[in-house]
């Protein structure tokens, strides 16, 4: 189904702002952000909301406007989790029952649309614009009529624009009320007559009604009016499957995957149609992309196993017969092409197992009431539904974003730098005598000193040295600096030092692997003709086919900082931006995970663990991780939000 595309019609912002929250507001923090949010400074306002919150504000209303400034920012992650929370306070909140189903209805879960639809519309039902809104979660959940009803509300109420003609134009077409339908879309082309998505709409009526070629016309009129309108490809691309002109169809879906890579949609058709042209490597090499993206659709499961039973990969194809059954247990024909599986894979038992298994499944689902069996059917339409966009500027491709710096320990009085805190205080592993804090600073912005900077300390660290040689933390923060300066075996120097004054200190390993990072950074980026170091680092989460032997050094030496000191988060950051040097991202994962556990507002660890699941093609957990991320005001965060989450 098209995915329709409409301006979310918000309330005017100065229906909720109190007048007497303008200039005067140097010392609140509530107020600030609201003026921020009139201006549409809304990073400004996400920002100086949660300030608010953190001061411990149980408001209901600065969760709704913070959720609001996040929506408008597309951070739909975060905007529901804070409409959320809004209405768990306050449950008769109107306006965050409102927009959590607008969200909801933009993540595609209808189901749970509707039921805050319900509660928006219980608790104001002059509201046109939540009518119209609950059409689209009807339209998308087969509910027709109660499409066409709500329609008819918003256009009574007021809403009286294309969007609701459209809708209500394609819930008359899922009843086959051809005419209603076509009177619809008449409506919206008289307005618009180049509105190339009721075009296919008229268009996909007309072949309702068997006249496949006026049905024809009005998707290629559609193609005439926009080119980039690819819906339109692909419906013509099904009309060439359904009259077997598979090269045809192939040619229109390959022009859709050209844009976009990932549609899944069209991935999905496109296996199809290698399928029918005996192409079966191909079309299994389509369905295993589509399921990076969607790796819970149980039909590309499904029919990839049985490509593999034709190219007699048996143990690939009851892999995937496996994860089908795991999706969905009732699944009967799946238990039966196991069996088959099993009995050339040589194991009959276990083949008998899954022929009785079908017939039960099957015997049970006869027998089941019409709640069950809708409440299956709509748990097999979320795990065969294909959530394809079909716009022009579709982009699904890996943030080519900087992700977050490892961290050094750093002097707290460094100056234009930004640090973190970590206690050491009561830790056996940082003895006294060897510190002149039990309050470590670190920062990950320590690369953004100048030279002139650097040399400074460099200097002033070895002063300090000569008459205190047994502190150890100024060896480390020499160290690190001299590591920056690229004078890497002085900086080796000190790690000996500190460590003949300190054996196993989880610090002196920390900082050794930061520098072991940064001589595989300068080995990847040395050129034969460079004369002077540069600090160049690694733009991007990404590949690395040549793994650098230093970030294997590095590796182990992180472990051996955690080995001493499991509650070091930052050591479990730095190991994970390792890990993404070497390509071994789910170890990256895995680290960065522990990282949060241990410092659970740590900001840098979900934007990096964010990037890392757009590298894995986890778009829905990345954006999760980069709402959180954009909750602490990062701003690099919401930008890619922006640009990557939509």
């Amino acid at each position: 189904m098209l995915k329709i595309r409409y301006s979310v019609l918000f309330l005017c912002l100065q229906l909720f702002i109190p007048n007497n929250a303008m200039p005067q507001f140097q010392h609140n923090y509530y107020e600030r952000a609201l003026f921020q949010l009139q201006q549409e400074n809304y990073k400004e306002a996400v920002k100086l909301f949660t300030y608010d919150i953190n001061m411990d504000d149980d408001n209901p209303d600065v969760y709704f406007f913070r959720g609001y400034s996040r929506y408008m920012l597309e951070d739909y992650h975060g905007a529901l989790k804070d409409f959320s929370i809004c209405v768990d306070k306050a449950p008769d909140y109107q306006q965050a029952w409102l927009h959590r189903a607008i969200i909801n209805n933009r993540m595609m879960d209808y189901e749970q649309a509707r039921r805050d639809f319900d509660k928006a519309l219980d608790l104001d039902d002059s509201d046109a614009f939540a009518w119209f809104q609950r059409a689209v979660s009807m339209l998308y959940l087969n509910q027709y009529q109660q499409a066409i009803d709500d329609c008819n509300k918003a256009l009574e109420k007021g809403l009286n624009n294309v969007a609701v003609y459209m809708v209500r134009g394609m819930a008359h077409r899922g009843k086959s009320a051809v005419d209603a339908a076509m009177d619809d879309f008449n409506s919206v082309l008289e307005l618009q007559p180049d509105h190339a998505g009721v075009i296919v709409q008229k268009g996909l009526t007309y072949k309702e009604m068997g006249l496949r070629d006026s049905a024809r016309y009005y998707i290629e009129h559609a193609i005439t009016v926009d080119s980039s309108f690819y819906y339109a490809y692909y419906q013509r691309a099904a009309m060439h499957m359904e009259d077997t002109n598979w090269d045809a169809a192939l040619h229109d879906l390959n022009y859709i995957l050209r844009k976009n890579p990932l549609n899944t949609a069209a991935l999905f058709n496109r296996a199809v149609v290698y399928s029918q042209l005996k192409q079966f490597r191909k079309a299994i090499g389509d369905y295993t992309t589509m399921l990076k993206v969607q790796p819970e659709h149980i039909l590309a499961w499904y029919n990839r196993a049985g490509l593999k039973v034709e190219i007699e990969d048996y143990k690939g194809a009851l892999e995937d017969y496996n994860q089908c059954i795991n999706l969905f247990r009732d699944f009967a024909d799946a238990y039966t092409n196991r069996a088959y599986v099993k009995d050339k894979l040589n194991r009959p038992k276990e083949a008998a197992r899954d022929r009785k298994m079908a017939e039960s499944v099957n015997a049970i689902n006869a027998l089941k009431c019409k709640s069950l069996k809708y409440r299956q059917g709509m748990e097999l339409k979320r795990l065969t539904s294909l959530s394809a966009d079909f716009n022009a500027d579709a982009d699904e491709a890996v943030p080519e974003v900087s992700a977050e710096y490892v961290f050094f320990i750093v002097p707290d009085n460094s100056r234009n730098i930004t640090y973190n805190y970590y206690d050491v205080y009561g830790k056996n592993m940082y003895p006294d005598g060897v510190f002149d804090q039990k309050t470590i600073a670190l920062s990950n912005e320590i690369h953004l000193l100048s030279d002139a900077t650097l040399s400074h300390m460099v200097d002033s660290l070895s002063v300090v040295i000569e008459s205190h040689p047994k502190t150890l933390i100024n060896y480390l923060y020499r160290a690190g600096f001299l590591s920056l300066q690229g004078n890497f075996n002085q900086a080796m120097n000190d790690y000996e030092t500190a460590f003949k004054l300190v054996p196993d200190n989880p610090l002196v390993y920390f900082s050794k692997a930061n520098t072991l990072v940064l001589l595989g950074l300068f080995m990847e980026n040395i050129n034969p003709e460079q004369e002077v170091y540069t600090r160049t680092f690694k733009p991007s989460i990404k590949e690395n086919v040549k793994v650098n032997p230093n970030y294997k050094d590095a590796l182990e030496t992180y472990t051996m900082a955690i080995k001493h000191d499991k509650d070091f988060a930052f050591a479990y950051f730095n190991r994970a931006y390792t890990y993404s040097l070497t390509s071994n991202h789910w170890a990256g994962i895995d680290d960065f995970e522990k990282a949060i556990d241990v410092r659970p507002d740590f900001t840098e660890a979900y934007f990096n663990r964010g990037l890392t699941y757009f590298y894995l093609k986890e778009k829905n957990k990345a954006c999760i991780d980069l709402s959180n991320a954009a909750g602490s005001g990062m701003d690099k965060a919401f930008d890619v939000i922006e640009k990557y989450c939509q």
